[in-house]
């Protein structure tokens, strides 16, 4: 697996695990426990504590069970950003992929067959655009937003570090269909918005 298709596979894998887990009932799970270690170990943050709850002391705040959703949003959009730094397959992918297997019933991953794999599918580069097309366009990319105007038109900060996250895959989206005007950009992003549930505070995005 080269380097695109891993971004491409982690990508895809990281939104399904964020889904799995924000619909797990509002209590502390062993995914819960498996996402507060790995932030804390790909941030170099001390263990938690073993009389804790997961997330305590991460957010700087006593957890409130009340909110337990909104931790686990804040957490899930962190580790996606610290996975998708990752230089080269990964333990944490494999680990991934454990969870997202076991969350939605399905067969272990085989010992010969790399994380990821299975669960997804990757179309072909002649076919519409996925993801592993839009990563490969990662790198010489030309910025029509940045994170912080697409904050803006979300309305919220409770998402922020997902939305920097996904940055640049939105970009690389944007200049691969000539999507690189206001009066095409503000349209597309209000469609996005819309099939997200995410409420909208559009601006002007300031491009040509």
């Amino acid at each position: 697996m080269d380097t695109y298709q891993l971004l491409a596979y982690r990508q895809l894998g990281l939104t399904q695990f964020q889904q799995l887990l924000l619909n797990l009932p509002e209590k502390a799970s062993e995914t819960d426990y498996f996402v507060d270690r790995v932030i804390r170990n790909l941030s170099n943050l001390p263990s938690r504590p073993e009389t804790v709850l997961p997330y305590v002391g991460l957010y700087g705040a006593k957890l409130d069970l009340d909110e337990y959703r909104e931790y686990r949003d804040v957490a899930a959009s962190r580790l996606f950003e610290l996975v998708m730094r990752l230089p080269s397959m990964h333990e944490v992918d494999a680990e991934i992929d454990k969870y997202i297997r076991v969350l939605s019933n399905l067969p272990e991953r085989g010992l010969a067959v790399e994380p990821y794999v299975r669960l997804f599918v990757l179309r072909s580069l002649n076919d519409q655009p996925d993801a592993l097309q839009i990563a490969q366009d990662f790198s010489a990319t030309q910025q029509f937003v940045t994170a912080e105007q697409l904050i803006q038109i979300a309305g919220t900060n409770e998402l922020e570090s997902r939305i920097r996250a996904l940055t640049l895959g939105m970009n690389a989206t944007l200049a691969k269909f000539n999507i690189n005007t206001n009066q095409r950009i503000s349209p597309f992003l209000v469609q996005v918005m819309h099939e997200s549930g995410v409420p909208l505070a559009l601006r002007n995005l300031g491009t040509d």
